[in-house]
């Protein structure tokens, strides 16, 4: 559906401003007819294939930092993810757990 507006949108905006210009330099009716034909079709072509083209790429784009992204996930000791960990204080029995980045 993306595609088809802008194309449409496109091919709209490039008749009307051929059309303006063309009544502009006192073009004769049928020349001022095929054109705006001309135009509307080429760029509504032109429009339908670019964002074609641009919503591949953004897809492939979308879906490369999807994969790229890790959810971050807690674990309990046993291995298993937690979806809400319970509060744990820190106490000083707890020291061994702590790693230093000097080791």
């Amino acid at each position: 559906m993306f595609r088809l507006r802008f194309a449409g949108c496109l091919a709209l905006f490039v008749g009307i401003a051929t059309f303006v210009i063309s009544v502009m330099n006192e073009a004769r009716p049928t020349t001022i007819l095929y054109r705006s034909v001309i135009s509307v079709s080429i760029f509504g072509l032109l429009g339908y294939l670019l964002a074609g083209l641009t919503g591949n790429w953004l897809a492939a784009k979308s879906s490369n930092l999807k994969s790229s992204a890790e959810p971050a996930t807690h674990e309990q000791d046993d291995g298993e993810p937690s979806g809400d960990p319970a509060f744990d204080p820190f106490t000083p029995d707890k020291f061994e757990h702590i790693s230093s980045s000097k080791d």
